[in-house]
Protein backbone atom coordinates (compact mmCIF):
# COMPACT_ATOMS: atom_id res chain seq x y z
CA UNK A 1 0.00 0.00 0.00
CA UNK A 2 1.34 3.34 -0.96
CA UNK A 3 0.43 5.98 1.07
CA UNK A 4 0.08 9.53 -0.59
CA UNK A 5 -1.74 11.37 1.90
CA UNK A 6 -1.79 11.65 5.97
CA UNK A 7 -4.10 13.05 8.58
CA UNK A 8 -2.79 13.98 11.58
CA UNK A 9 -5.21 13.82 14.91
CA UNK A 10 -3.94 15.35 17.69
CA UNK A 11 -5.07 14.82 21.05
CA UNK A 12 -8.92 16.42 21.71
CA UNK A 13 -8.59 20.36 21.01
CA UNK A 14 -5.15 20.00 23.07
CA UNK A 15 -3.20 23.01 21.50
CA UNK A 16 0.10 21.14 23.48
CA UNK A 17 0.32 18.65 20.96
CA UNK A 18 1.67 21.70 18.48
CA UNK A 19 5.22 20.76 18.49
CA UNK A 20 4.90 17.19 18.56
CA UNK A 21 2.37 17.70 15.07
CA UNK A 22 4.63 19.90 13.66
CA UNK A 23 7.48 17.92 13.69
CA UNK A 24 5.48 14.93 12.60
CA UNK A 25 4.08 17.42 9.50
CA UNK A 26 7.86 18.39 8.26
CA UNK A 27 9.04 14.76 8.22
CA UNK A 28 5.58 13.96 6.05
CA UNK A 29 5.95 16.61 3.68
CA UNK A 30 9.75 16.40 3.47
CA UNK A 31 8.87 12.83 1.54
CA UNK A 32 6.40 14.49 -0.77
CA UNK A 33 3.11 12.83 1.45
CA UNK A 34 0.79 15.56 1.82
CA UNK A 35 -0.90 15.91 5.10
CA UNK A 36 -4.16 17.34 6.19
CA UNK A 37 -4.93 18.28 10.36
CA UNK A 38 -8.01 16.15 11.43
CA UNK A 39 -11.07 17.37 13.26
CA UNK A 40 -9.48 16.51 17.13
CA UNK A 41 -6.86 18.59 16.73
CA UNK A 42 -7.28 21.98 18.55
CA UNK A 43 -8.34 25.17 15.97
CA UNK A 44 -4.80 27.19 16.62
CA UNK A 45 -2.53 24.34 15.33
CA UNK A 46 -2.30 25.21 11.64
CA UNK A 47 -2.58 23.23 8.38
CA UNK A 48 -5.34 22.08 6.10
CA UNK A 49 -8.37 20.54 7.66
CA UNK A 50 -9.52 16.91 6.19
CA UNK A 51 -12.98 18.91 5.81
CA UNK A 52 -11.58 21.35 3.93
CA UNK A 53 -10.75 19.20 1.19
CA UNK A 54 -13.49 19.13 -0.35
CA UNK A 55 -13.40 14.75 -0.35
CA UNK A 56 -14.93 12.36 1.90
CA UNK A 57 -12.13 11.06 4.14
CA UNK A 58 -11.62 8.20 2.64
CA UNK A 59 -10.30 10.22 -0.77
CA UNK A 60 -8.55 12.60 1.38
CA UNK A 61 -5.92 10.52 3.28
CA UNK A 62 -4.50 6.74 3.39
CA UNK A 63 -3.13 6.80 6.83
CA UNK A 64 -4.50 8.63 10.24
CA UNK A 65 -1.76 9.33 12.55
CA UNK A 66 -3.15 10.11 16.17
CA UNK A 67 -1.25 11.68 18.39
CA UNK A 68 -2.51 11.67 22.67
CA UNK A 69 -2.99 8.81 24.42
CA UNK A 70 -5.79 5.61 24.65
CA UNK A 71 -8.73 7.98 24.80
CA UNK A 72 -8.09 10.25 21.77
CA UNK A 73 -6.77 6.79 20.09
CA UNK A 74 -10.44 4.93 20.42
CA UNK A 75 -11.98 8.61 19.59
CA UNK A 76 -10.01 9.16 16.34
CA UNK A 77 -11.28 4.87 15.50
CA UNK A 78 -14.35 5.15 16.34
CA UNK A 79 -15.09 8.07 13.72
CA UNK A 80 -13.29 6.23 11.24
CA UNK A 81 -14.13 3.11 11.27
CA UNK A 82 -16.22 3.14 8.19
CA UNK A 83 -13.82 3.91 6.00
CA UNK A 84 -11.44 0.89 7.07
CA UNK A 85 -8.22 3.56 7.17
CA UNK A 86 -4.84 2.22 8.94
CA UNK A 87 -4.04 3.98 11.79
CA UNK A 88 -1.22 4.48 13.89
CA UNK A 89 -1.12 6.03 17.58
CA UNK A 90 1.98 7.89 18.88
CA UNK A 91 1.50 8.50 22.65
CA UNK A 92 2.53 11.79 24.40
CA UNK A 93 2.99 10.22 27.87
CA UNK A 94 0.09 12.51 29.72
CA UNK A 95 -1.14 9.59 32.10
CA UNK A 96 -2.56 9.88 35.20
CA UNK A 97 -2.90 5.71 35.64
CA UNK A 98 -0.03 4.19 33.50
CA UNK A 99 -3.17 1.64 31.17
CA UNK A 100 -2.09 2.83 27.80
CA UNK A 101 -3.15 -0.33 25.96
CA UNK A 102 -3.54 0.80 22.76
CA UNK A 103 -0.73 3.27 21.87
CA UNK A 104 3.04 1.96 22.41
CA UNK A 105 4.90 4.08 20.36
CA UNK A 106 6.06 7.48 21.82
CA UNK A 107 6.75 10.91 20.25
CA UNK A 108 10.28 10.92 20.21
CA UNK A 109 9.75 7.99 17.78
CA UNK A 110 8.27 9.53 15.40
CA UNK A 111 10.43 8.55 12.37
CA UNK A 112 8.18 5.16 12.64
CA UNK A 113 5.26 7.45 10.78
CA UNK A 114 7.61 8.29 7.61
CA UNK A 115 8.35 4.67 7.58
CA UNK A 116 4.83 3.13 7.34
CA UNK A 117 4.15 6.02 5.20
CA UNK A 118 6.73 4.67 2.91
CA UNK A 119 4.92 1.89 1.54
CA UNK A 120 7.69 -0.38 2.95
CA UNK A 121 5.48 -2.39 4.82
CA UNK A 122 2.42 -4.52 4.92
CA UNK A 123 -1.11 -4.30 6.69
Amino acid sequence: MQISSVGLFGRYKDPDVGTTLDALRKHLENRDISVYIGDTTADNISGTRIEDSGLPVADTIDLAVVVGGDGTMLHVARSLASYALPMIGINLGYRSVDFNYLIDRDAGDLKLAGFYASGTFRF
